[in-house]
């Protein structure tokens, strides 16, 4: 009886163990995915990220997007072959855009 109750315990310890251990690993996983797919904009760039229903800008020079809203100048870069998350991104340097030229001496 007590070898059937200490089988039935280690049992249940080592199930409960197998579940912390798959969501440790779920956990280590995201945080590394989050990790690498992390983008940060260089002070001197602009990117352009195009998701499902979104084009958004982001970068130093842009503070609020087309809708209105401050993007900021980090994001997630999932890869465009994700289902549903991906997004596609064109890096432009900022001496592309117009510079005001009003005050210039020539």
């Amino acid at each position: 009886m007590i070898e059937t109750l200490t089988s039935f315990l280690s049992f249940g310890l080592t199930t409960a163990g197998s579940v912390a251990a798959g969501a440790g690993s779920l956990l280590f996983l995201a945080i590394l995915l989050a990790k690498a797919y992390r983008r940060v904009v260089e002070p001197n760039e602009v990117h352009i990220v195009q998701s499902r229903h979104r084009t958004s800008i982001y970068g130093k020079q842009f503070e609020q997007d087309e809708d209105g809203e401050s993007r900021g100048n980090s994001y997630y870069e999932w890869p465009h072959w994700w289902p549903v998350v991906g997004v596609q991104r064109i890096i432009l340097p900022l001496s592309v855009f117009d510079q005001n030229l009003l005050e210039l001496q020539a």
